[in-house]
């Protein structure tokens, strides 16, 4: 399977003070059939504690509030103008985290690969490169499942 990760970090003083939270989101779709994305990619956002998260969050609502947006909206970066996203960029420059992704070229997939193993491998493989330390995941605003097995039970 050919696939690309990336791994940013915002900030080289990450502490690890706290509960480590990873927040895991994906972009395209894992399916295979035609009219599928070409594309499959799972980002995570990971903070070393809650205080940075939290501080993330707050300048995020009061972005949202400014724009006029209720506070469950998400903040979809393709429906914005460029100004507002420079504009939250600038503002989240002194919040600690890393940003790890995983990009999956789909037509490079072999075609017995199933959707539901491509989903489930590739949040693995993506939560193993953030390296979690007793970390609260969330699954796209959801509790995550347990995707990451110990060495004996892979």
């Amino acid at each position: 399977m050919k696939f690309f990760s990336l791994i940013g970090v915002k900030s080289d003083k990450m502490t690890s003070m706290g509960t480590q939270l990873i927040f895991i989101d994906d972009s395209g779709d894992p399916g295979l059939k035609k009219g599928s994305s070409r594309y499959f990619i799972i980002a995570c956002v990971v903070f070393d504690n809650e205080a940075e998260a939290a501080f993330a969050a707050a300048i995020m609502g009061v972005k949202k509030t400014r724009l006029g947006w209720p506070d469950k909206v998400e903040f979809k970066f393709h429906q914005n103008q460029k100004k507002h996203i420079l504009d939250l960029y600038n503002k989240l420059k002194d919040v600690r985290f890393k940003v790890v992704a995983t990009i999956i070229d789909k037509s490079t997939l072999d075609k017995t690969v199933k959707p539901g193993t491509l989903y489930n491998e590739t949040i693995r493989d993506t939560l193993l490169l953030c390296k979690p330390n007793g970390a609260k995941v969330r699954l796209d605003g959801h509790t995550g499942h347990n995707y990451i097995k110990n060495e004996n039970n892979p």
